[in-house]
């Protein structure tokens, strides 16, 4: 969010009448209320959306949270799956982005690598 924030900030700065923008600077404190703005965005205000670029900016920060150990995999599974409920519904079943509703679930049966392998593949999707 930190990263985020910064990068709206400076889009803002260079375009202070976007009411877009303006909507998302309001919201910036609650990473819920952003995702919720971005999705009704997405969905319904504008006609083209690159998943792509998208997908490739998303699997990167969820690599590098991954990565850094700030949550263990049950709670990064669990975050995952809740970003996973917010994705525009054109995405939410589109690979590599459906891996984030199921990606958790070996660890029911305790099979943690399976998730890891999942997650990891996900990452990989876009390099």
């Amino acid at each position: 969010m930190q990263e985020y924030n910064l990068y709206l900030d400076s889009m803002f700065s260079e375009t202070p009448g976007d009411e877009v923008l303006l909507e998302l600077e309001e919201c910036s404190d609650n990473y819920n209320n952003t995702f919720v703005r971005l999705k009704r965005y997405f969905e319904n205000e504008i006609n083209t959306f690159d998943s792509d670029k998208f997908g490739k900016i998303l699997f990167k920060g969820l690599e590098t949270v991954y990565n850094s150990g700030v949550y263990d995999i049950v709670e990064f599974g669990n975050r995952c799956y809740k970003l996973w409920r917010l994705l525009p519904a054109f995405l939410d079943h589109e690979q590599p982005f459906y891996v984030l509703c199921y990606a958790d679930d070996p660890l029911s049966w305790g099979d943690e690598e399976q998730s890891r392998t999942l997650y990891r593949d996900a990452f990989s999707f876009y390099k």
